[in-house]
């Protein structure tokens, strides 16, 4: 006897789980509710089975192949065109000369096939429904017999007023093939509505077998998880991989327990899982093969698919996690939430009950999500950050993700573009690179391959060469994780509009790339792009404004000529080495103080230099390490690189974020530059200053440089100039405020102008001016929250401003 599995289906009342894969490859304990279905077959002898396919073919048949791993052979029937129940299987009529069975994939029973074959021949039946009891028998065939079996009556999904018995057609029958025969060819035709009443209107007889074996239509997605609880009750008799642990729970050998995890049965957990240290799981919680779940998380009546990832201290109560999906470290996913697959959840969120989002979508850090994600690329954060597109290494930021996020950067350039790409020194930066080099030529673009350098650098070579843009990959250390930052800018060295920025995100999400012949694709040339900034530096420093210099020796080698006397320098070697070549000129000597990590060996550098200077991995960040170990950063470095910069620097127009002090504006203004406030984003910057490229805010080497020769010409050191510099005190302060409540608190905050108070200005910002201060109200770009800068002349003032605002921006909120 041979055997139909019905595998079409597209199981949309089980969306999302199915937006990425067929109803029967939905996995059970890990495994697709077919190989159930399958194994159930062999068991009952029958190794000959065709399966009807419609939806997503391709991911069952690379599955299964040609069934011989499973103990079967599988022959595939694909519907180009719906046929509807019956019209599949007569879809495979030349395959079906004997008498067969029919049965779903997307079903789970531990039917006795046997027992209902034997049925059907004692009863002289050509068609044999299976039938089975059920509680709510809406959503199925109704089906009446008389005491011998056979069909009386049935109807097709009734309401309440149509239910005359609580017995169900499961959608298994045994057929005889001259049945094929009343199937029209070629065209839809369906089982219960059409073939069954004409069947019975030419008085064939039809019987009906009642199974009290355990029987599961997998038709919603509550349905889909009652199905694992009752599995992992016993309630079916079926095979579970792994072994049991302890009451109740089972566990792959290859599974990774902690061992102050706490497991309560009954439970499953998947082969190469990982469970963390202090992580509970309640009872009924299903986890996927190759899945982790972080440490102090608490699940509960939940389901993670294959390698997703649950981060530390989330709580999931009866939600679902599809494959490949990441959940970040403190967030809630609420009563029967569901996350599609390649989902990624930002850091305490919450998803309210209820709330299904489908997949390849991103949530941003702390969003309340209320309703369904359906449409759309995210209610997120973009992929666009200040600098670029950030994320953490292995994590985020993945060769897979660089290459598909190169053939949506590089498909918004005409083919035959040429692009500069390049790397700061980290092995794990470089390999991001090849996958965007392979990316990017893929899709027409010639490559312009500078290495290993900063970006600063980059930027100064695309606008010498003349190329249409560069791409930079920058790594970064943060709380000891390596995180990737990849950097574009435009043919003028400058990061690309927000308009490009957007272009990109619609093509990453939508995958909407370009495609070309092989013969179209790009070419790639290796290029040392440092000289070109160097040259660019030497113009733009002007070392000889104070007396002649000698270049500097590398870490005490020797000493020269310079403007000031010892520098030291903390800084990654490649960050070093560019920094000793070009600031070189200005001191009698540079010492290398060390790499981050060696914070012992920097305060010895600090006490005996004449100025310690902190670049950051970019070289862009700087940072002043005074004697006493204070470390000049923030708000008091933009003074100091100000004040710098307007003793020594060609005076031109510079643009300052409309968040700076208003000591640096002051300081510029008094030493004759012009100075505009722009929005905070680098690009608006950096647009509005004449020299771009040599920004004392955006360039560390540049700031050093005119730092030095400060020092130099004043004859003081960087905490004697700090102590010149007026005093005025700033206050920062962030308070959370959800996405969508943004724009009503800013509209809240301008409409309420009492007469103590008025609104000056607006860039990015809403700043207000009263007697005692100033308040500027920021946005804050990538997390819910806003963030208030007050300046005044005390402490007091400006910690009362502070309250103030706190305290009504609070009111709003409620």
């Amino acid at each position: 006897m041979k055997a139909v599995i019905m595998a079409g289906g597209k199981g949309t009342r089980l969306r999302p789980l199915t937006c990425s894969l067929p109803k029967p490859m939905v996995p059970l304990l890990n495994k697709p509710c077919m190989s159930y279905i399958i194994e159930l077959l062999h068991e009952h002898g029958i190794r000959d089975i065709a399966v009807t396919t419609q939806y997503m073919p391709e991911a069952i048949t690379s599955y299964y192949d040609d069934g011989s791993s499973h103990g079967v052979n599988l022959h595939y029937f694909d519907e180009t065109v719906p046929l509807g129940t019956a019209g599949s299987i007569k879809n495979a009529e030349a395959f079906l000369q004997e008498r067969f069975v029919v049965i779903s994939g997307d079903a789970l029973t531990d039917i006795d096939l046997t027992e209902a074959v034997a049925f059907h021949e004692q009863s002289g039946s050509k068609v044999t429904i299976v039938l089975a009891r059920v509680e709510q028998p809406l959503e199925f065939g109704v089906v009446q017999t008389g005491p011998d079996g056979r069909i009386a009556r049935f109807i097709e999904k009734p309401d309440w007023s149509e239910v005359f018995s609580d017995t169900v057609n499961t959608g298994i029958y045994i057929i005889e093939p001259e049945v094929l025969g009343h199937i029209p060819q070629g065209q839809e035709y369906d089982f219960s509505k059409e073939l069954f009443p004409t069947l019975m209107e030419a008085g064939v007889p039809l019987f009906g077998y009642i199974t009290e074996r355990y029987w599961s239509d997998i038709g919603s997605i509550e349905q889909y998880k009652q199905t694992q609880f009752d599995m992992l009750d016993g309630k079916v008799n079926v095979r579970l991989s792994g072994r049991q642990i302890s009451p109740g729970v089972y566990a792959h050998e290859e599974a990774e327990l902690h061992p102050a995890a706490t497991i309560e049965g009954p439970a499953y957990i998947g082969a190469g899982a990982s469970i963390g240290g202090g992580a509970v799981l309640g009872p009924y919680t299903i986890i996927g093969d190759s899945a982790r779940i972080g440490g102090r998380s608490e699940l509960g009546r939940s389901i993670v698919w294959h390698r997703a990832e649950v981060g530390d201290g989330v709580e999931m109560n009866g939600s679902l996690l599809c494959n490949h999906s990441i959940v970040g470290s403190g967030s809630r996913l609420r009563q029967q939430s569901v996350v599609g697959s390649h989902c990624r959840i930002g850091k305490k969120a919450t998803l309210a009950s209820e709330v299904h989002i489908w997949p390849d979508k991103e949530i941003r850090d702390e969003a309340h999500v209320h309703s369904s994600l359906i449409w759309g690329s995210t209610v997120t954060r973009r992929l666009f950050a200040t600098w670029g597109v950030y994320g953490l290494a292995g994590i985020e930021m993945t060769p897979q993700f660089a290459a598909r996020f190169a053939l949506a950067y590089g498909s918004q350039y005409p083919v035959g573009s040429r692009l500069l790409l390049t790397c700061s020194d980290n092995n794990y930066c470089g390999v991001m690179q090849e996958s965007l080099l392979a990316g990017l030529r893929t899709i027409g673009l010639d490559i312009v391959d500078g290495g290993i350098t900063l970006p600063e650098a980059a930027r100064a070579y695309v606008t010498e060469a003349g190329l249409d843009g560069s791409l930079h990959v920058q790594h970064s250390l943060e709380d000891a994780r390596l995180g990737v930052r990849l950097e574009c800018s435009d043919g003028a060295g400058l990061p690309i509009p927000k308009s490009l920025e957007r272009k990109i995100e619609s093509a990453y999400w939508h995958q909407d790339f370009r495609r070309v012949d092989p013969e179209q694709i790009g070419g790639r040339a290796d290029v040392y792009v440092n000289d070109v900034y160097a040259e660019r530096f030497t113009m733009a420093v002007d070392w000889s404004q104070h007396q002649p210099a000698a270049s500097a020796q590398r870490a005490g080698s020797g000493t020269g000529g310079g403007l000031i006397g010892k520098v030291a320098i903390y800084a990654e070697p490649a960050v070093y080495s560019l920094a000793a070549a070009l600031l070189g000129p200005g001191a009698e000597r540079i010492v290398y103080a060390g790499t981050p990590g060696d914070a012992n060996a920097l305060s010895i550098f600090a006490r005996t230099s004449d100025v310690c200077l902190v670049l950051d991995e970019s070289g862009r960040g700087l940072q002043v390490l005074l004697p006493d170990g204070t470390k000049v950063e923030g708000d008091d470095m933009i003074c100091l690189a100000m004040l710098a910069a307007s003793h020594h620097g060609v005076k031109r127009t510079i643009a300052l974020p409309v968040d700076a002090p208003a000591v640096a504006e002051s300081i510029a203004e008094g030493l004759g530059f012009t100075v505009l406030r722009t929005k905070h984003d680098p690009r608006s910057i950096l647009q509005a200053s004449e020299a771009p490229l040599f920004h004392p805010l955006y360039s560390g080497l540049y700031a050093a440089a005119m730092l030095m020769l400060h020092m130099a010409g004043s004859g003081q050191k960087p905490e004697e100039m700090l102590a010149a510099i007026p005093q005025q005190y700033r206050r920062r302060q962030w308070i959370d405020c959800p996405w969508e409540r943004k724009g009503a608190i800013f509209r809240q905050l301008a409409e309420r102008d009492g007469s103590s108070r008025r609104q000056v200005e607006w860039s990015g910002g809403l700043r207000f001016h009263q007697e005692d201060g100033s308040i500027l109200v920021l946005h804050e770009a990538n997390a819910p929250q806003l963030q208030l800068i007050v300046e005044s002349d005390s402490a007091d003032k400006a910690d009362a401003i502070i309250g103030q605002y706190q305290e009504e921006i609070a009111q709003y909120l409620i």
